[in-house]
């Protein structure tokens, strides 16, 4: 009986994702949550153990959880595949990028110029790990993409809500919650691993907390710059939020290890990596001659009025992505709705019934700190390029299981324990709560259409050929695809790192035209004797297209140029490759 409770929303999902192709490709929606919730109440009803009752609401909810955290391995697990071309629209040049790190051992390339990779070194000395590995597989590679994409957020889970409760059940719960919330985003997993350097920080002696909490800062600084003072705030949050504080009989003793935490912190992710221009710029009080000229690092404008107001307007803002859209159909203020509300209404109820108890200091820095990271978010994901899901929301969400931590540790689990004794509305509310769980998962589940075996041979192979064709003749530029170059699908050609597909992207957002003169001139001259591409068309779609504006701005930037001077020799449409040839003659595509 124990093996079917595990067993069933395990597999439900799965035989659902992987075979029933007919209902991936021809029902929608509301079929998929049905079969989601008859597998819920199958689980259901063998975990009730009443005899006047088939089910229970909290014996629902957790059904409900544990298909829903079946169904978003399950569906990060489908795209573990040995398939040669890329499954999404970037995964084969992201995993050139991460390759780059660890394996540039494997690319034709002088070995004393660097290779640039359009990525942050948090993400790319994370996913490159498995390039540590001779020979390493496509399948192999996106085994360790889906293991990063889940079973961290669980992790953390199970690390955070540690404090108040005993290991047991409710605890393994606490932690398919964890995992269930953060797949909303998805939340990039560095970001993850940052979390939980700071929860683990919460357990140990104070001197080892700031160590932790400093490493966090200094991880995290080296993925996006958004993310610098996250640690920092996170700190705030847990330590400020234990403390009881009188205004009357204020001890600044009881506020000292959270101040401390909270510098580590500042210290880890602004302070150590810039450590050489403060220092130089401290000195130069005695001697401003010393700085003139001085280059700033990475990130230092993120705290200035000028570096905010440049990140914001380098490329559009998107508004009407904050309400349903194309792109994406909840739209982010409703789809945040959706993902947030209940769990923030079931902290408000345990503030209420006096379960977890905040002084107003710890309460107002909880909130800010919940509402700065909901801000930045938010301007975030309206920027060109985003808004598709919450992804952009990653610190906030975090910050919501922080928050929920607190309330657990104050003895918000003791309420978990007597759900069935609390009002029919707040266990309805956990039934509802986890559906919405599911929500992202049901939206994208499909089964992985991959064309014919045939078909990709044969379009691997005339690619072989015109590659090798090609280079006898010239350079040959992977605009896409370069994870062909990566497990050795086409070997022995020399890399052109310059103009990835992705970095063209944000360049083209972005309408950066001096970034785009040498490109332009490179395919006036006919550097290239090959270049391999998607499929690209002259096709403006506008605002009632999904990503429309990403589109047209490619289109406008990237795709008018290449066809103008290029033309197209093979087109794999069902592969999503094209390969395109110099056209003749002298050109005029100014």
């Amino acid at each position: 009986l124990c093996g079917l409770i595990i067993i069933i929303p395990l597999l439900t999902p799965l035989w659902f994702m992987q075979y029933s192709r007919w209902c991936g490709e021809f029902i929608g929606l509301p079929f998929r949550l049905v079969v989601f919730l008859v597998s819920s109440y199958m689980v259901c009803v063998l975990l009730t153990r009443s005899q006047t009752k088939l089910v229970t609401l909290p014996n629902l909810a957790i059904s409900i959880l544990l298909v829903t955290s079946g169904l978003i391995i399950g569906s990060t697990a489908a795209g573990i595949t040995d398939y040669p071309f890329s499954l999404t629209w970037s995964e084969g040049n992201r995993m050139w990028d991460y390759s780059v790190l660890f394996g540039r051992a494997i690319y034709d390339y002088p070995s004393d110029r660097p290779i640039f990779a359009y990525l942050d070194l948090g993400r790319q000395s994370l996913w490159g790990l498995p390039f540590l590995l001779p020979n390493v597989s496509i399948m192999a590679v996106r085994a360790w993409n889906a293991f990063l994409l889940t079973i961290p957020y669980a992790i953390f889970g199970w690390i955070v809500f540690m404090k108040g409760a005993k290991l047991g059940k409710l605890w393994m719960l606490a932690g398919l919650w964890s995992l269930a919330f953060m797949s909303q985003g998805p939340i990039y997993t560095p970001l993850v691993l940052g979390a939980i350097f700071v929860a683990i920080a919460w357990f140990t002696p104070h001197w080892m907390a700031l160590i932790l909490i400093a490493m966090a800062g200094y991880y995290l600084n080296i993925g996006r710059y958004t993310w610098i003072f996250a640690p920092a705030m996170w700190a705030s949050m847990i330590y400020f939020g234990v403390i009881k504080i009188s205004v009357s009989k204020f001890d600044p003793k009881r506020v000292m290890p959270a101040v401390g935490a909270v510098l580590a912190g500042l210290f880890g992710g602004y302070v150590l990596p810039r450590w050489q221009v403060i220092f130089q710029a401290a000195t130069s009080i005695l001697r401003p001659s010393d700085i003139s000229g001085q280059a700033a690092a990475p990130g230092m404008d993120i705290v200035s009025v000028e570096g905010v107001s440049s990140m914001i307007s380098r490329q559009p803002l998107l508004w009407g992505r904050l309400l349903p859209n194309p792109t994406y159909e909840l739209g982010i203020l409703l789809g945040l709705l959706v993902a947030t509300l209940p769990c923030i209404i079931y902290l408000f109820y345990l503030l209420w019934i006096r379960r977890w108890q905040l002084d107003w200091l710890p309460g107002l820095i909880i909130l800010m700190n919940l509402l700065l990271f909901l801000g930045v978010g938010i301007i975030i994901s309206v920027k060109i390029g985003g808004g598709s899901n919450l992804h952009n929301l990653d610190m906030f969400l975090i910050g919501l299981v922080f928050a929920s931590a607190l309330a657990w540790a104050s003895g918000g689990y003791q309420e978990l324990t007597q759900l069935n004794l609390h009002p029919k509305w707040i266990q309805s509310l956990m039934v509802v709560m986890f559906i919405f769980f599911a929500y992202p998962s049901l939206r994208w589940i499909r089964p992985i259409n991959l064309p014919p075996a045939d078909y990709v041979d044969r379009a691997l192979n005339i690619i072989r050929k015109e590659v090798a064709n090609a280079n006898e003749q010239g350079e040959i530029l992977f605009l896409d695809q370069r994870q062909l170059l990566t497990f050795g699908y086409v070997q022995r050609i020399p890399l052109v790192p310059e103009y990835e597909k992705k970095l063209l992207m944000d360049n083209a957002m972005a309408g950066d035209a001096q970034y785009f003169e040498q490109f332009y001139q490179d395919l006036e001259i006919k550097r290239f004797a090959l270049i391999v591409s998607e499929p690209l068309f002259i096709r403006y779609h506008g605002s009632d297209y999904q990503f429309g504006a990403e589109n047209d701005a490619w289109v406008s930037w990237v795709s008018k140029k290449i066809l103008c001077y290029y033309k197209p020799l093979s087109t794999f449409q069902e592969v999503r490759v094209q390969l395109l040839l110099p056209r003749e003659g002298s050109l005029d595509c100014k």
